[in-house]
């Protein structure tokens, strides 16, 4: 029984849009789209120009980044967690309430 659901999921997945494409996995429908495989990137890339192209000179200016960055997770990331948590129990007051979740 359990198979055959497998099977229907996997033959029953729509086309994948242009430029972006489902995962592999068959019980999943995560799209994936081709910019946010790249997003990440960028940061890191600015990283290694600075120290390629300034050498030594870079240290200071990377170090006050990583400063400023510190700073503003200690700031964002808390603020994220929560709103994350009451999407949550907002999720679940909805779904015991009505039945259907928000996600």
């Amino acid at each position: 029984m359990a198979i055959s659901a497998v099977a229907q999921l996997a033959g029953s997945r729509p086309e994948p849009a242009p430029g972006a494409e489902f995962s592999s996995h068959p019980r999943t429908r995560i799209r994936r789209c081709p910019r946010t495989r790249f997003s990440f990137r960028p940061p890191f890339l600015v990283v290694l120009i600075l120290a390629a192209t300034l050498g030594e000179r870079s240290r200071p200016i990377l170090q006050r980044l990583n400063e400023t960055l510190d700073r503003a997770s200690a700031f964002v990331m808390p603020v994220l967690l929560g709103l994350a948590g009451l999407a949550l129990v907002a999720d679940a007051v909805l779904y015991f309430t009505t039945g259907e979740g928000l996600f």
